[in-house]
């Protein structure tokens, strides 16, 4: 132990006493020990100090910054989709607005630049349609996915691009006889087009039927079968859709060019017609005096003669051919007389030497052994089909 002077009254005092034991005041050592304590305590607060100001700037103040920095770099991004949409750069737009999803109203900017892109490639579809670029058009409507009317314009596309003498199906009707699975698809013959119209011949003989259902003469403006086709048959073959696109047509009382003084009737306005005897020839190319007989009309044919009656009319003018299921066919022509109207015989001729253009005597009944017979034929139906703008 050592002795140290008090500071205070001066005497001699242990050095490991706290207080002097003359006066009382704290001994050097004490004072000296307090200070260095005082140091460390200042030491440790200002680390800690530290620590929690590094806590708040890295904590909180920092990502408040790096937040307020991002705003404004959304912002920024924002107002340039903004630009970009306003300057007709939709793509772009899009791409942008697009990255930033949910910020402000950028779902709504989405909305509005994918109908402006639908817009453009609608309308960049509708100048090449115009143009004549059909493939390149019918892509761009197909990837329109039912956009307006883009639908209606590949239906259009396909319609202009059917080529005379192809085939194309449209519309269903009983053929094969069996009524329990439903009626079969049709088959037309394309004959032609005009002005976005096609015109379309039935492919197969549809129905064995009367030119007209009373015993006396009509023209096919006045005729039962005229009536039939755009009634029964019209309602029966086609749906809503497809009677939408079958159009209206001015159907032209043909002279017949061997008998002109025949009168023909008035023309008509119909959606479903038959052939003329003028047509005939004029589409004699695609082999029109070649024709099937579907097995429904074949069976009306059975229904209306039997195969048990043996006559001469139906043996060489019927049985002939049935094993190929091939028969004659209406024209809307008049024949030689009022009472005779212009068939087609298949199978019998070629072109112009198929039409008997003296006619058929289409009114009144066959005299069989056991049954009166009405005067049947084939019938053919005939359409426009386009769409109007």
């Amino acid at each position: 132990m050592a002795l140290i002077r008090c500071e205070t009254c001066g005497r001699d005092v242990s050095d490991e006493a706290k207080t002097c034991p003359h006066c009382g005041a704290k001994t050097p050592s004490t004072i000296a020990k307090q200070k260095a304590r005082k140091r460390i305590l200042w030491i440790v607060g200002l680390i800690v100090g530290i620590i929690v100001v590094c806590g708040l700037v890295f904590g909180v103040i920092i990502p408040k910054l790096k937040n307020i920095d991002e705003e404004k770099t959304k912002e920024t991004e924002y107002q340039k989709a903004i630009s970009l949409y306003e300057e007709g750069e939709y793509e772009e737009a899009l791409k942008a607005f697009l990255k930033m999803t949910g910020y402000k109203d950028s779902d709504k900017w989405i909305i509005d630049c994918n109908n402006e892109i639908l817009v453009e490639q609608y309308r960049k579809a509708k100048k090449l349609f115009n143009d004549g670029e059909y493939d390149a058009a019918y892509n761009e409507f197909e990837q329109l996915n039912g956009y307006e009317d883009s639908n209606k314009y590949m239906a259009k596309i396909l319609l202009a691009k059917l080529e005379p003498g192809q085939e194309y199906v449209f519309g269903v009707y009983e053929q094969d006889g069996n009524t329990t699975n439903g009626a079969e698809p049709l088959t037309w013959i394309v004959l032609g087009s005009e002005d976005g119209r096609v015109l379309l011949l039935s492919k197969y003989i549809l129905e064995w039927r009367q030119f007209h259902n009373r015993n006396e003469a009509a023209t096919w403006n006045s005729c039962s079968l005229r009536s039939w086709l755009n009634d029964e048959f019209y309602k029966k073959a086609f749906g809503a859709e497809e009677q939408s696109i079958i159009l209206a047509s001015d159907v032209s009382a043909d002279a017949n060019p061997k008998f002109k003084s025949t009168t023909q009737g008035v023309k008509t306005t119909d959606k479903i017609f038959i052939m003329s005897a003028n047509q005939v020839n004029q589409y004699s190319k695609y082999s029109l005096t070649k024709c099937d007989c579907t097995t429904y009309a074949l069976k009306q044919r059975e229904a209306a003669f039997g195969y048990a009656v043996s006559s001469a009319i139906e043996l060489t003018d019927y049985n002939a051919s049935v094993e190929k299921k091939s028969h004659q066919w209406w024209t809307r022509t008049m024949g030689k007389s009022k009472n005779d109207v212009v068939t087609v015989h298949v199978d019998r001729y070629e072109n112009d030497d198929a039409i008997f253009y003296s006619g058929y005597d289409a009114f009144g009944y066959y005299w069989t052994p056991n049954k009166s017979t009405p005067k049947y034929s084939g019938v053919r139906p005939v359409i426009w089909i386009g769409y109007e703008d």
